[in-house]
């Protein structure tokens, strides 16, 4: 039988602990939430960039892809289990309203695409708008809830977390103004 030597700490004692719910070392995290904000910015600003609004509403389910699948890789890479589930729970419904966005699209036939070159632009069809407004919101919530749970993570007296409060209410008003 074997003896524990009792001089052996028990617990880790090192600062490179993983936080509570994370899959990555605190600065490891705290990096790839500077990343992930990064990375949400260029993309809502790529989206609206040369972009009428018509066109921007029209490209909004394949720009919503983008930003999803950068958020699943952060969760994916960042969290375990059990503290991604909320965000992926509001990533699922952000996905879901990218598909009814894309269903009301599409069924706006060969008129509307007609009168669309005269001028008609597809936010002025009423489903489309409403359609258009709940994948904001959704993508929106999602985004903020990723990054929510990455202050969680980080711990919110952290000074990481502060940087990641700051940097998402900064993205809040970037992705309203560019929605």
């Amino acid at each position: 039988m074997s003896q524990i030597n009792p001089n052996l700490p028990t617990t880790p004692q090192s600062s490179t602990a993983l936080p509570t719910g994370a899959k990555v070392s605190q600065a490891e995290l705290e990096l790839s939430c500077i990343n992930l904000i990064s990375q949400l910015e260029m993309q809502v600003e790529s989206a609206r960039s040369g972009n009428s609004r018509g066109r921007h509403v029209e490209n909004a389910p394949g720009n919503t892809d983008k930003l999803l699948s950068v958020l699943l890789d952060f969760c994916d890479s960042n969290f375990d289990k059990v503290s991604a589930e909320s965000s992926v729970k509001s990533i699922q419904k952000a996905s879901i309203d990218s598909l009814a966005l894309r269903e009301v699209l599409s069924s706006l036939g060969w008129g509307f695409a007609v009168s669309n070159l005269f001028g008609k632009s597809v936010v002025s069809d009423v489903r489309v708008r409403q359609s258009y407004e709940s994948l904001g919101e959704s993508l929106l919530t999602a985004c903020v809830t990723v990054l929510k749970q990455a202050v969680d993570t980080v711990g919110s007296d952290s000074p990481a977390a502060e940087m990641i409060q700051q940097s998402t209410a900064v993205f809040v008003e970037e992705f309203k103004a560019n929605w």
